[in-house]
């Protein structure tokens, strides 16, 4: 797709012993964790990516954007928080 919507020549390089990098999840013996797609930016109408995302899942998905905080982690009575730019 992303050949086709641009007329360029596009190679896919995956350093991992099996595709789909985003939705492996990493095991030990103590926990597990999901390292799935959890936030996409640049996706306001007429964005490439987004023309992108809309022909790969047919406008079928409503793209909401993220509140000004949009994650947080705390530790030891620290905050840490990301935030949109």
């Amino acid at each position: 797709m992303l050949a086709k919507s641009t007329g360029k020549i596009v190679l896919v390089l995956e350093q991992h012993y099996q595709p789909g990098g985003q939705m492996h999840s990493l095991r030990s013996k103590e926990f597990s964790v999901n390292v799935g797609l959890h936030y996409v930016g640049d996706m306001e109408k007429g964005r490439f990516i987004r023309k992108i995302m809309d022909m790969v899942t047919g406008e079928r998905v409503e793209w909401l954007p993220l509140p000004d905080t949009f994650d947080q982690f705390t530790s030891r009575q620290r905050v840490f928080s990301a935030t949109s730019p």
